[in-house]
């Protein structure tokens, strides 16, 4: 079975590797990983990792099968291509609207869609405000 996920993956972390082992129980994890300008569009900011070195972490992960450049904006396209047979989400998306992000239907992903506990006190964010505190004189 084929998995499909995406996210920006900026600063990889242990949340991470939860998420993307509990994806791997349901089969060969396809991730969609944000190109630097769309993660800029959705996140207001650029990456702290360019691309390719977020693509080069992914890569070493032994949950990841494979890694698709994307943009928010094709999703529903790369969903079509890849016909993944789930659609893994984390938790924290529960309350998001996915659809809007996506660009995509319920009726198109829902009978495929499940969400993954997300791993509380570990986030990019989080780690981000750990550096800045850890360097204040």
């Amino acid at each position: 079975m084929k998995v499909y996920t995406q996210g920006s993956y900026d600063i990889f972390h242990a949340g991470h590797v939860n998420f993307l082992r509990r994806c791997a129980k349901f089969g060969d994890v396809v991730v969609g990983l944000l190109s630097d300008e769309s993660f800029e569009k959705y996140r207001g900011y650029k990456p702290i990792n360019k691309f390719e070195d977020r693509r080069s972490v992914l890569a070493a992960c032994k949950y990841v099968r494979w890694i698709n450049e994307t943009d928010n904006t094709t999703t529903e396209d790369d969903l079509e291509v890849l016909n993944p047979d789930v659609i893994a989400i984390g938790t924290d998306w529960a309350k998001r609207d996915i659809y809007k992000q996506w660009g995509v239907k319920p009726e198109d992903i829902d009978d495929r869609l499940i969400y993954i506990p997300y791993t509380q006190e570990i986030s990019t964010t989080e780690i981000k405000r750990r550096v800045c505190e850890a360097n204040q004189v």
